[in-house]
C-alpha cells in the first residue's frame, strides 16, 4: 500500500491504465518501463482498476480492500523467491483453471519475469497460447529484450509513460514525503526513481561529494575523506552513484551549461568543473565506473576508495 498511494496520485498512469481497461481486457499483459517499481504497482493497480465496484480505486469497497491487503484469494504473486523458476510456473498453470471465488477473473501479476530463465518462459508459453477463461496474467518487465519473442508475441506489450518532473513534484508535495529537487533532477522522469533514492538519503550524500570536490586539495585530506565515507559504510554504493552522477554533470557543465541535470546546483558544478580539465573528468568518471564494479566483488573497500580519491587529485592537477 505504501508506494500503490503514490502512484494512484499520477494522472498520466491512472489515465494510461484506465484506457486499458476501457479498450477490452485482454488475458495477457506485459508492462515494460526502466522503473521496476512503476511496473509493479502498476500491474496492481490494474487489478484495483478491473474490480473496484467503484470502477474506479476507491481504496475502500471491499474488493479494494482485499487486493491492498494482499488477502484476495484470486490475486496471484510471483516469484516466491528471487526469480520465477519452473516450480512458480507449474504452480500457476496448476492454478489458473480453477475458476475464481472472489472475483470475475484471476489475476496473476508475475514481476520482473525478464529474469525468468528460458525454460521458465517456455514453460509459461502454451498457458499463453490457450489461455483458460476468466484469468489475466500481467507481466512486467525492465528489460523486455529479455523477454522470448514467443511470450510477447501472445500479450500486449504495453510500454509504461514516464511521468514528468513536475507531476512527481506535485505527487510529492502533496504527500507526506518532503520535496527534494536534487532527486527529484535524478529521478530520470520515473516517479519510482524518486521514492528509491528518497529511501537512501541521497540529498545528504549528495551535498557530502560536493563538498569533498570542493576541498579535496592535498593527499593529507584523503584519509579523512575516506574515513567520513567508510563510517556510512551500508550506504558506500550510494555514494559511487552520487560521484557518479555529478562527474556526468560536470563533465556537461564544459560542453553546454544548459544541459546540466542538476541545475538546482548549477554554480556548485561551474565551479568545480573550472578546476578540473575535461580529459580529468572524463578519466574520473572511467575510473569511478571501474572502482563501482570492484565494489561488487568484494574487493578492499578502504583500498577503493583511497584510490579513487587520489585518481581524483592527480587528474585535478596532471592537466593544470
Amino acid at each position: 500500500m505504501s508506494n500503490i498511494k503514490y502512484f494512484a496520485k499520477s494522472r498520466t498512469l491512472i489515465k494510461y491504465l484506465s484506457d486499458i481497461k476501457k479498450k477490452g481486457l485482454k488475458h495477457a499483459y506485459i508492462f515494460s518501463s526502466s522503473d521496476e517499481l512503476k511496473n509493479q504497482t502498476a500491474c496492481i493497480l490494474l487489478a484495483l482498476l478491473i474490480n473496484c465496484k467503484q470502477n474506479e480505486i476507491c481504496f475502500n469497497c471491499k474488493n479494494c480492500l482485499k487486493i491492498l491487503n494482499n488477502n484476495c484469494l484470486d490475486i496471484y504473486t510471483y516469484p516466491k523467491n528471487k526469480s520465477i523458476v519452473v516450480e512458480d510456473i507449474k504452480e500457476i498453470i496448476d492454478s489458473c483453471y480453477i475458476k475464481p471465488c472472489e472475483l470475475e477473473n484471476k489475476i496473476y501479476i508475475l514481476n520482473n519475469f525478464d529474469e525468468a530463465n528460458v525454460a521458465s518462459q517456455n514453460k509459461f508459453l502454451k498457458t499463453l497460447e490457450e489461455p483458460p477463461n476468466n484469468v489475466i496474467f500481467l507481466l512486467n518487465t525492465t528489460n523486455l529484450s529479455k523477454v522470448l519473442d514467443t511470450i510477447k508475441s501472445r500479450a500486449s506489450v504495453i510500454n509504461l509513460p514516464e511521468i514528468s518532473i513536475e507531476e512527481i513534484g506535485e505527487i510529492i508535495s502533496s504527500s507526506d514525503i518532503e520535496l527534494n529537487k536534487i532527486i527529484q533532477e535524478n529521478c530520470d522522469n520515473e516517479l519510482g526513481n524518486y521514492l528509491k533514492l528518497n529511501e537512501k538519503n541521497l540529498a545528504k550524500t549528495f551535498d557530502f561529494c560536493l563538498d569533498l570536490l570542493k576541498n579535496l586539495n592535498s593527499s593529507s585530506q584523503i584519509l579523512n575523506f575516506s574515513s567520513l565515507i567508510l563510517k556510512d559504510k551500508e550506504n558506500l554504493y550510494n555514494y559511487f552513484y552520487i560521484l557518479t552522477l555529478i562527474f556526468r554533470d560536470l563533465i556537461v557543465c564544459k560542453i553546454n551549461k544548459s544541459l546540466v541535470k542538476n541545475q538546482s546546483h548549477l554554480n556548485d558544478f561551474i565551479e568545480i568543473s573550472e578546476n578540473f580539465h575535461y580529459k580529468a573528468l572524463c578519466n574520473i568518471l572511467d575510473k569511478l565506473i571501474e572502482s563501482n564494479k570492484k565494489l561488487s566483488f568484494n574487493t578492499n573497500e578502504n583500498l577503493i576508495i583511497d584510490n579513487l580519491l587520489i585518481n581524483i587529485l592527480e587528474e585535478k592537477y596532471k592537466w593544470n
